[in-house]
C-alpha cells in the first residue's frame, strides 16, 4: 500500500504542478482572446471604410494616370507642331539665304555693269564721244572668223 500511496502522491503533486504552470497560460489565453476579438470587431467596422478608401484612391490613381496620358499626347502634338514649325523655319531661313546670296551675287553682277557703264559714260564727257565701227583691214584675220564683223 505504500507503493500506492506513494505513486498517488506523486501524481497529485505532478498534477499540483501541472495547475500552477497552465492557469497562469490559461488566463494570459483567456486576455489574448479577448483581445484578439476586440481587435476582429474593430476591423470588421473600419475595413469597409478602408476598402471603400483604396476604392477611391485607387479609382482617383486611374484618372490621373489617364489625364498625364491625354497630358503627354498633347506634349506629343504640341512637339510635332513645334518640330514642323522648325522645320519651316529651317526651310524659309534656307530659302532667304539662297535668296540673299543670289541677290548678292546679282548685286555684284549688276555693280560691275553699273561701274563698267559710269567708266564709260566718264569717259565720254571728259574725252568726248569717239564712236567709229572698227575697220576691217585692221582686224587681224583669225579674229573675222564666225564674228559679227564679217557681215560688214
Amino acid at each position: 500500500m505504500l507503493v500506492i500511496e506513494i505513486e498517488l502522491g506523486i501524481i497529485v503533486l505532478f498534477m499540483l504542478g501541472l495547475l500552477v504552470v497552465l492557469v497562469p497560460v490559461l488566463i494570459r489565453l483567456g486576455r489574448v482572446a479577448k483581445e484578439s476579438e476586440h481587435v476582429l470587431r474593430q476591423l470588421n467596422t473600419e475595413l469597409p471604410f478602408l476598402f471603400q478608401e483604396v476604392r477611391q484612391l485607387i479609382q482617383s490613381g486611374d484618372g490621373a494616370a489617364a489625364n498625364a496620358r491625354r497630358v503627354t499626347a498633347g506634349f506629343a502634338s504640341f512637339s510635332d507642331a513645334i518640330a514642323g514649325i522648325g522645320r519651316t523655319v529651317t526651310g524659309v531661313h534656307a530659302s532667304l539665304r539662297r535668296g540673299a546670296e543670289a541677290v548678292l551675287v546679282g548685286l555684284g553682277r549688276n555693280a560691275r555693269g553699273w561701274v563698267a557703264g559710269a567708266r564709260a559714260a566718264f569717259r565720254v564727257i571728259t574725252r568726248g564721244t569717239t564712236f567709229s565701227l572698227p575697220r576691217r583691214d585692221l582686224l587681224p584675220r583669225r579674229d573675222l572668223r564666225g564674228s559679227a564683223y564679217r557681215r560688214l
